[in-house]
């Protein structure tokens, strides 16, 4: 109960019944922004652990976004954080180079709370249409545990997402960790932007 947020376990205090915590709900299946539907929640919606790095791509990256193993790719790492709480944890792989033209992901962060698609839209005119995705359980690493501020180990749900134009060709990859009991996550398997009713 404590790893779900029903239960508030503080070393040297005891156990505590939190108070109540409005959860953050989001539709997988479109392609509206995280942030985005957060605002629209009426929650405060910040970026941070902003990291963005043109990196060589492996193998796995390499074979999603078809090109040449070892070819760079730009590296994008954030937080989510509602009401100063991080709720979920985003890493993308984007390619550096569409149809023939570099693509500059280095002022994403420095350009303040954009997100990765609108930018992606605004820099390069790209627009990822499409999103496939894989949902699943892992448990928190130490890095994890501290972003979150929760116990090593405990359940976080993922969702590993490619982000496609709608030519369908891979623009993007990587995943989305998520809390659980801070983020209800719905499958809308229409594929548009609706939001989750309450």
């Amino acid at each position: 109960m404590c790893r779900t947020g029903e239960l508030d376990r503080r070393w040297g205090l005891g156990t505590f019944v939190p108070v109540s915590v409005r959860k953050f709900r989001f539709t997988l299946g479109g392609t509206r922004p995280l942030r985005l539907a957060a605002l629209e929640q009426g929650f405060r919606a910040d970026f941070t652990n902003f990291e963005t790095d043109l990196v060589l791509a492996d193998l796995q990256t390499s074979e999603v976004l078809d090109i040449a193993e070892g070819s760079y790719v730009w590296s994008v790492k954030r937080t989510l954080e509602l009401d100063g709480r991080a709720v979920a944890h985003i890493s993308d792989f984007v390619k550096s180079e569409i149809n023939g033209t570099a693509i500059d992901l280095s002022g994403l962060g420095k350009e303040g709370q954009v997100d990765l698609l609108t930018y992606l839209a605004k820099v390069a005119s790209v627009q990822i249409e499409l999103l496939d995705l894989v949902l699943g359980v892992t448990l928190a690493s130490s890095d994890f545990a501290r972003i979150f501020d929760v116990e090593t180990s405990s359940p976080l749900m993922t969702s590993r997402v490619i982000g496609r134009r709608s030519t369908g060709d891979a623009v993007t990859c990587g995943a989305v960790y998520y809390v659980p009991g801070r983020v209800e996550l719905f499958l809308n398997a229409r594929g548009d932007d609706s939001v989750a009713s309450p």
